[in-house]
């Protein structure tokens, strides 16, 4: 477990990791649920997003409440093919078992299994047996699936999340989003490879009311998509209040989230961001998105 005197854990303290991926899962992780929660609660952080690209996590989450009350383990779901696709059924059910989190399509997106069939990935990322999901019909309006998933969302004040989208369907999603009341939106990684969203496509969406969430783990050595360079230059842009930091880890090669996030804090301060900005983002952020007290 990480040491208490490290630089950067009292950045943390009270911290929501939005991002990350735990056992149980289809693939290699790291630790499981009952461990980073552990974890989180040693270091005085306030809980983390479960997130699996193959199942909904809510129920689990539910029962990790119990075993580890004192942290905030939140249930998600994301719209792969594993679930069904652009699924409103599984959506529905995941907000009733209390999903605070849906997710557009990762892997199982078009744009994902495209951008990876022209950029190998030592961990073979693109290698998914499925068609891939687009949004959108040919005419550019979204498929009626997709409304029918953003009026599940906003009746249960839940987030959405932009996945692994390509820019014109983001455009066109979080629109849509707005304008049938869904208030909490998270454009996914906007600086990872697959996407590659310029200065003023993020700044079109913080002006619909769009959170930016910046990964830890595209700037890691086997993704090499970003910079924490790049992500100061759109914090100092857009203003930490629209953007949110998180980790994405999980993987085996990596540290364990929760210090992923110091890392990730300490970093950022390093380069010109301040500690109140910091905190906004990993903390204050998350818990309005999510509806819970800033403590």
């Amino acid at each position: 477990m990480m040491s208490v005197f490290k630089p950067g854990t009292e950045l943390i303290k009270g911290a929501i990791d939005m991002h990350v991926h735990v056992r149980p899962d289809v693939v290699p992780r790291l630790m499981d649920c009952i461990q980073l929660a552990e974890e989180v609660k040693a270091i005085g952080g306030r809980g983390f997003v479960f997130k699996s690209h193959f199942m909904p996590t809510a129920p689990l989450a539910n029962l990790m409440r119990k075993i580890v009350p004192e942290v905030e383990v939140v249930g998600s779901l994301i719209l792969n093919n594993s679930v069904g696709g652009l699924n409103p059924s599984a959506v529905e059910a995941s907000l009733k078992f209390g999903a605070k989190v849906i997710w557009m399509p990762t892997i199982s997106a078009k744009n994902h299994i495209e951008y990876y069939a022209t950029h190998p990935h030592p961990l073979g990322l693109g290698g998914q047996r499925e068609l891939g999901i687009c949004i959108l019909k040919k005419n550019g309006e979204l498929v009626e699936e997709v409304k029918t998933i953003l009026g599940l969302i906003a009746d249960a004040k839940a987030v959405l999340a932009t996945g692994h989208l390509t820019i014109p369907e983001i455009k066109v999603l979080v629109k849509e989003a707005k304008k049938v009341g869904v208030e909490n939106i998270i454009v996914t990684h906007p600086l990872d490879g697959m996407i590659r969203m310029s200065i003023e496509d993020q700044k079109e969406m913080v002006k619909l009311g769009a959170y930016l969430e910046h990964t830890l783990l595209s700037t890691m050595p086997l993704w090499c998509n970003t910079s924490p360079a790049e992500i100061y230059k759109v914090i100092k842009t857009t203003v930490a209040e629209h953007n949110i930091l998180s980790t994405d880890f999980g993987q085996i090669h990596h540290p364990s989230p929760i210090e992923g996030l110091r890392i990730f804090a300490r970093t950022m301060i390093e380069i010109g961001i301040t500690e109140e900005e910091i905190k906004k983002m990993i903390r204050d952020n998350p818990c309005k998105l999510l509806g819970l007290n800033i403590e």
